[in-house]
């Protein structure tokens, strides 16, 4: 449904301009302050939950780096602000490797633990023996309990706009070719998501918040391994190539969708500071032509978060969606008119 939202928004905005825009064109100022605002704090949490998650599956394919692990994700932070503070332009072939590496590994992955369940050599996850402790939940925590798998999981949809956004960079016809990358996109999401969804189910893996809330992990000593980690552990076996292939390839692509949060916010912050809705300084930019507040910022402020992003980005998508409907009647309306005038 987002995909082919986002598809319609391609078509009736191929100019590009980003959400902001979309919603202050259409529906209004207070709307696209709203909108701005949710994308922020998105851009904020990308960062905050890509490192923290990059970070995560470093250690679970090295565990003698957890005692690190808070260095570690402030390390790659600071790393990111230098880099992108010195203007250093996005290689788009370099950039691309990590992503069609991790791809490919999640695919072969994915394939190859279905064929071993389908031939009865069912890979099974180190935590496929560990249970929950269990608690009784009333009807309200329940509903809450499916809200939040439910939000969680549409986490994935997450980055699907970047495409309408970006519009004008491709190439003739803009708007065939930037649909065409959107449904590719979609597609590659849906059946890597269902696929380690299923590879989920078939290991049996276990992850909790809270580690120590699984019956018969070691929380103390040993790091809890990322969901990723574990069902390719038990598919390609923990020592494999394939599985540091795997943990590599993913740690990449976390860092990386961390590093697109330093173009689209610093971007954002002078746009709403030209619009009066931000302060000046985010309109600046530095020695090397970049606009160093906003990067200083975006680096500063999630150090001290606790990824909870669900919010925030189905904001923008939502007016999105809401302008969509508003055009779709308008369009309707304008065609009632002209049949009732015999035109």
């Amino acid at each position: 449904v987002v995909v082919l939202s986002y598809r319609q928004l391609i078509k009736a905005y191929p100019s590009g301009g980003g959400d902001y825009e979309v919603a202050r064109t259409n529906l209004g100022e207070r709307s696209g302050v709203v909108v701005a605002s949710a994308l922020l704090v998105d851009y904020i949490l990308t960062v905050a939950v890509s490192i923290a998650s990059g970070v995560d599956n470093i250690i679970s394919a090295l565990p003698g780096l957890d005692p690190w692990r808070v260095e570690l994700a402030v390390g790659f932070v600071v790393v990111l602000i230098v880099v992108n503070l010195r203007g250093v332009r996005e290689a788009s072939t370099a950039f691309a490797i990590p992503t069609y590496i991790f791809i490919g590994s999640v695919a072969v992955m994915i394939v190859t633990g279905i064929i071993r369940w389908m031939l009865g050599d069912t890979p099974v996850a180190s935590s496929a023996g560990f249970d929950v402790e269990a608690e009784s939940l009333t009807q309200a925590a329940t509903i809450l309990l499916v809200l939040r798998a439910f939000s969680s999981g549409c986490s994935a949809l997450t980055g699907v706009e970047a495409v309408s956004n970006g519009v004008p960079a491709f190439r003739a016809p803009k708007v065939r070719n930037a649909q065409s990358t959107l449904v590719t996109m979609g597609a590659i999401a849906i059946l890597l998501f269902s696929g380690l969804t299923l590879l989920a189910l078939v290991t049996g893996v276990h992850y909790a918040e809270n580690p120590c809330h699984l019956i018969g992990f070691d929380c103390e000593s040993t790091p809890q391994p990322s969901l990723m980690a574990q069902i390719a552990a038990a598919t390609f076996g923990g020592g494999s190539l394939l599985f540091f292939v795997v943990q590599a390839a993913t740690a990449c692509v976390l860092l990386l969708a961390a590093n697109t949060a330093f173009n689209g916010f610093p971007l954002l912050g002078a746009v709403l500071a030209r619009d009066g809705y931000a302060p000046k300084s985010l309109n600046t930019r530095g020695d090397r032509l970049v606009f160093s507040n906003g990067m200083i910022i975006l680096g500063a402020a999630p150090l001290g978060l606790h990824p909870r992003r669900q919010q925030p980005q189905f904001a923008s998508p939502v007016l999105d969606h809401a302008d969509l409907a508003d055009r779709e009647r308008d369009e309707d309306t304008d065609d009632v008119q002209l049949d009732e005038r015999g035109e």
